[in-house]
């Protein structure tokens, strides 16, 4: 017998040819692939020896063959172990992912992780071939992305190939919601009843709480939705989430 390997994993165009030599001439051969993820055998007729037959476009593995020939009253049976060789499993996985941090920021990062088999590949931009599905972008890290849906293919040496996606979600806008302030005017300078309350929504709060910076012309600071002892004048608000 003779074989050709599978180009890549999971493919089948590989070759195993089978002579049989011997015995009494009118063989029945079967073939069967084992521990198959379904059923691959069949059956071939030789009618004489040294006969060689093709099987071609087979999946890589270990097949028993088993030969019976013509002999009477019993027939000589030989069974024998062939096996169709191919590369080990390509993967590859977007790990090691870190989402933009705040609404239309362009600071997050994706990792190609590339596994061979069962290992992995360390340095694997010296063995294969990125391509992301940004345009220009051919090394295992791509950085400084923004919300949306990434993909990478790998390529290796034989031409075998690997694909993952990964999607980074937007964080929810921070913002003060507008149609929420409400002013309570102060009724005369120096009387310190003016007030100011509003609502807010969005940006990344792991405890629900945000810091609130309050100014105005005194240089006067209160962390709170609720602004109240004001004179008249103009105020500003920054708001700051947990991601900053």
């Amino acid at each position: 017998s003779d074989t050709d390997s599978v180009s890549c994993f999971g493919i089948e165009d590989g070759r195993l040819d089978l002579q049989v030599i011997g015995g009494i001439p009118g063989y029945t051969v079967t073939y069967e692939l084992l521990d198959a993820m379904a059923p691959f055998n069949g059956t071939l007729n030789f009618t004489q020896s040294g006969e060689v037959q093709s099987l071609t476009n087979v999946p890589s593995g270990a097949y028993q063959v088993r030969v019976t020939d013509s002999a009477q009253p019993t027939a000589n049976i030989v069974i024998d172990t062939i096996t169709v060789g191919g590369p080990l499993k390509l993967q590859v996985r977007l790990t090691d992912n870190q989402e933009p941090l705040c609404f239309g920021d362009t600071d997050g990062f994706l990792r190609a992780e590339v596994i061979l088999g069962t290992t992995t590949v360390n340095n694997p931009e010296s063995q294969f071939t990125f391509e992301w599905n940004i345009p220009g972008e051919n090394t295992p890290l791509l950085e400084n992305i923004g919300a949306g849906e990434y993909a990478v293919t790998i390529t290796d040496s034989r031409g075998c190939q690997a694909s993952d996606t990964e999607f980074l979600p937007e964080a929810p806008e921070l913002k003060i919601e507008a149609n929420t302030v409400m002013v309570t005017d102060a009724t005369c300078t120096g009387r310190m009843d003016g007030a100011i309350t509003l609502n807010v929504s969005g940006g990344t709060s792991q405890t629900g709480n945000y810091t609130f910076e309050w100014s105005n012309n005194l240089n006067e600071f209160q962390v709170a939705t609720f602004n109240s002892g004001l004179d008249p004048g103009t105020y500003s608000l920054t708001l700051t989430d947990d991601n900053n």
